[in-house]
């Protein structure tokens, strides 16, 4: 049986921070979450006033936020 797994990328300057989020049964429940946890992002530099850049890909199945300094990369790896 294949599982799919959502890992989170975090970019701070030099400093790079790699977890894992969690995981799935199917690719399209795992693009859900990354779209979800991504669009999180969004609403709390929204809630705070910063400006973001959203960039989401289904075919890539990847999706990123830019919140200021910060990157933050959204990956599906079939596990």
């Amino acid at each position: 049986m294949k599982l799919y797994s959502v890992i989170e990328k975090f970019t701070e300057g030099n400093e790079v921070i790699e977890q894992r989020l969690g995981s799935y049964k199917t690719s399209n429940l795992a693009y859900m979450a990354i779209s979800e946890f991504a669009h999180q992002h969004v609403q709390l530099a929204k809630l705070f006033d910063k400006r973001y850049k959203l960039q989401e890909s289904k075919l890539d199945q990847k999706a990123s936020v830019q919140v200021g300094n910060h990157q933050y990369e959204f990956t599906i790896v079939e596990i």
